[in-house]
């Protein structure tokens, strides 16, 4: 067995461990902690006959650490040490070392509360940040608290920061000791590009990703050893080896492997080792290569930047979303090129990118539907999440969503406490969601059964088709999930993800237990309606035109069938999956996945969600209010009903909201903008409390009675929001008010009485524009505030003629040469030898705005 620096930090460790019942250490690359530190638990005699369990967040390194021990100590694999990960379990009850994923933790912890026999639990990896992680730190904190002073908790990483951990683990307020040990890694140099990251990945970065492989393995750059380039996604891998491949001879320089989640376990674990081939490796990786793992051989390392992140939207639909990685990230991924000897690191950033880096990744609680956290939470025993002592808060936002959506499930009740139903949810170990579906159709046939576990996976698993830009033509039923089924059972016409429909498969056998049969053997549209229905009750859309693909859904929340969709025909559907980011006309979700349900189905089976009810409307297109009378789902007509006016509260808070939402535009308009721009010049670009409300307080006075918005988009609206705004200013803020008359006027008055317009724009002084006869006589330049008016001077064809902020000055200069010009072509207008004592001129009350 080698020796690596976590042998001589043991220790440390040891007397640290005694000392104090938490720990966490931070470890850099190569320093041996996640082999050795739970090895050494379990000899050194500190746990004593009890178990030490190790929670990893990837299924590959908690196989490769397990099978890593027990060949290094000579430990027999499921007695001494052992492993669990989904579809491969190699560990018992008494195995005395175990390493398992997170997620599989928490059911241990369901099953086994006060988690029996174990003395030890150690978090690897924890700057990743799962949802697993938080719950679990969380969680275990709690138990060690309340029922076991004597449970240990280790936590482990690179990159962490390691004094908010010690504190969050306190015990007496005393911080949980945090002890450092040196990596095993060598020198890696480190090399940024010139040019700036790129945040896409089209066309183009796969052909300048492409190109830099080839130029490193070619050796127009340093190479050492075997490549590993980090990639955001699967997706990108696959268009850059297709890109690579089609260069026959680049193929005769190395072998191109892929690394990533999509593949099996096996195929995973080819890219650890060398074999006998003599070509370098180019190893093609997501982020599951940048922690646990020592992928022999590997010396350079081309690191992309990106990274693909989950995100729910304000509806609650996930998507990967592309983003920046973390600075711990790239410091994970440059020290794979040092784990068995000096390395290199191209970074396709500048050094300047990196400003822009955070420090961490976010934790993923901050960023995800929260619904199946906390029906894990109420699972593990937490009577209220809410007042749950969490690691990091997850916003009150989403904590509230979810708190609804398992309401809306029937898994909590009013009071936020967990019900037999929610408790039967939990049971089954899948997504609240799927587990609802599960539980309504053990009260249908047994076909239905099977279907709805069908449904279930295609929906919570990985999507098996990789092409989600054609037009698809209906499978026999308008369903999205029918389409994929038909995909189960053999057909094809599309690219396929092999590894996520083998998962997918594997997912139903194991959960129905027998003979799979043909999809259309048990497929049934208004038992498809009623399964969806229990699982997804607030994902009901309606068309909002007749064979158009924009929607609303329940809520009034907007969302757009995606071109791939195979629902055509139907106005209702159920918007299930909305990963393909939002419309580019709209804001609105795209959904990917969708079904179809006829309006009898769904008030046959919606029962006492449906009514006849009027429900107040906004017209888009005329920007109007008005009230609907029609059957509804919820809050959702299911038809187009009899119009009816609406009372003017209901229509104001509707108004109001739409306004806001079209704030700017409305804002941009030249009265509004006018205004603004006086405040801002009065105010030197701060905006005052009494503004804002005085702004609030405009909106209110114009918009109670009304029941359209389109005024507001024209002259005259804006005009009269503007005259509003500045009289509640007066009544909000005086002072404000009395100095922007004087300071700030709106109109400049010429010496003919006739008013003209201030303009102040943002990026220059206040200017007005007049006809220059009207101004003879001013033998002094006016001023707004202290600075002096602009004058846009116009001639009789109100044209501009000259632009001066002293006026004294062109009458004694410039005027001439105008006069000059002008006068023999406008001889009735007044030109006279001496403007400064002339009588100004008016031609009419025209007033320039």
């Amino acid at each position: 067995m080698i020796h690596l620096p976590f042998d001589d930090a043991w220790p440390e460790i040891r007397i640290a461990l005694e000392r104090h019942r938490n720990l966490v250490l931070v470890a850099e690359p190569g320093a041996g902690k996640t082999t050795r530190l739970p090895a050494m638990l379990v000899e050194s005699g500190i746990v004593g006959e009890d178990r030490v369990m190790v929670l990893e967040p990837r299924r590959i390194a908690t196989r490769a650490a397990a099978i890593r021990i027990s060949e290094e100590r000579g430990w027999k694999p499921k007695e001494d040490v052992g492993y669990s990960v989904r579809f491969d379990h190699q560990m018992t009850d008494a195995t005395r070392l175990s390493y398992l994923t997170e997620g599989l933790f928490l059911r241990k912890l369901t099953d086994d509360p006060k988690l029996k026999g174990i003395s030890a639990i150690v978090l690897d990896e924890f700057h990743e940040r799962s949802r697993y992680t938080d719950i679990a730190i969380a969680a275990l904190k709690e138990l060690q608290f309340l029922e076991r002073p004597d449970l240990r908790i280790v936590v482990m990483s690179a990159t962490i920061d390691a004094q908010r951990i010690s504190e969050f683990l306190a015990i007496d307020s005393i911080a949980a000791p945090v002890i450092e040990v040196p990596g095993r890694t060598f020198p890696v140099e480190v090399k940024h590009s010139n040019e700036p990251l790129m945040l896409q990945t089209g066309n183009e970065w796969i052909g300048v990703v492409a190109k830099r492989i080839k130029h490193i393995v070619r050796g127009q750059e340093k190479r050492i050893d075997d490549l590993l380039v980090f990639f955001p996604g699967v997706g990108e891998i696959r268009r850059t080896r297709e890109l690579l491949e089609a260069d026959p001879t680049f193929l005769e320089l190395c072998r191109i492997m892929e690394l990533h989640g999509s593949l099996t376990l096996d195929e995973q674990s080819q890219a650890l080792t060398r074999d006998s081939d003599s070509r370098p490796r180019v190893i093609l990786a997501t982020n599951i290569a940048e922690t646990s793992l020592t992928l022999n051989g590997v010396g350079t390392v081309l690191d992309t930047g990106l990274a693909r992140v989950s995100r729910a939207d304000r509806l609650g639909f996930s998507r990967l979303v592309l983003e920046r990685i973390s600075l711990a990230s790239a410091k994970q991924r440059t020290g794979r090129a040092g784990r068995t000897a000096p390395g290199l690191s191209y970074r396709m950033w500048s050094k300047m990118d990196e400003l822009s880096f955070p420090e961490f990744g976010e934790a993923e609680l901050r960023r995800v539907d929260l619904t199946d956290s906390l029906l894990e939470l109420y699972g593990i025993g937490v009577n209220d999440p809410l007042n749950f002592d969490w690691f990091e808060r997850p916003s009150s936002e989403r904590l509230d969503q979810a708190i609804a959506l398992l309401r809306d499930l029937g898994a909590v009740d009013q009071n936020r406490r967990i019900t037999d139903l929610g408790k039967r949810l939990h049971a089954t170990s899948l997504p609240a969601r799927a587990a609802r579906m599960i539980i309504e159709s053990e009260k249908m046939s047994t076909n239905d059964h099977i279907l709805a576990h069908t449904l279930a996976a295609i929906l919570f698993e990985k999507d098996f088709v990789l092409d989600n830009s054609r037009d698809r033509l209906p499978s026999g039923s308008e369903c999205d999930l029918h389409f994929r089924a038909r995909i189960l059972d053999g057909d094809r016409g599309v690219k396929i993800d092999r590894v996520s429909l083998s998962t997918v498969r594997k997912v139903i056998q194991n959960s129905v237990g027998s003979q799979i049969p043909k999809i259309d053997e048990i497929w049934n549209d208004r038992s498809v309606a009623r399964l969806l229905l229990a699982g997804y009750p607030d994902r009901v859309a309606r068309r909002r035109k007749k064979s158009m693909p924009q929607a609303r859904m329940t809520g009034g929340r907007g969302v757009e069938l995606h071109i791939s969709s195979t629902v055509r025909e139907y106005d209702l559907f159920f918007a299930l999956r909305g990963d393909a980011g939002t419309s580019r006309t709209s804001s609105d979700a795209l959904v990917t996945m969708a079904s179809g349900v006829s309006k009898q189905d769904l008030i046959e089976l919606a029962g006492s969600e449906i009514s006849s009810k009027s429900n107040p409307v906004f017209d888009e297109s005329s920007l109007t209010v008005y009230n609907e009378r029609a059957t509804a789902y919820r809050d959702l007509p299911l038809e187009s009903g009899v119009r009816e006016g609406t009372t003017g509260d209901v229509a104001f808070e509707i108004l109001k909201r739409e306004f806001f939402e079209r704030e700017k535009q409305i804002q941009a308009s030249r009265a509004l903008a006018s205004f603004s721009n006086r405040i801002r010049f009065l105010m030197r670009n701060s905006e005052g409390d009494g503004l804002i409300q005085a702004w609030h307080r405009a909106i209110d006075e114009v918009l109670y009675g009304e029941r359209s918005l389109k005024l507001f988009l024209e002259d005259e609206g804006a005009e009269k929001l503007a005259d509003a705004w500045e009289r509640n200013l007066a009544n909000v803020d005086g002072d404000l008010a009395r100095r922007l008359s004087k300071e700030a006027p709106v109109y400049f008055t010429a010496p003919t009485g006739n008013k003209f317009r201030i303009h102040y724009p943002a990026d220059r002084g206040p200017y007005v524009e007049v006809r220059l006869q009207e101004l003879f006589g001013v033998s002094e330049n006016p001023k707004i505030a202290t600075q002096p008016l602009t004058f846009q001077l116009l001639g009789p064809n109100y044209r501009p003629v000259q632009v001066t902020s002293d006026l004294p000055g062109f009458w004694k200069g410039s005027y001439f040469e105008v006069r000059k010009e002008l006068r023999a072509r406008y001889p009735k207008h007044s030109w006279p030898e001496d403007p400064l004592v002339a009588p100004p001129v008016a031609k009419g009350p025209r007033r320039r705005d």
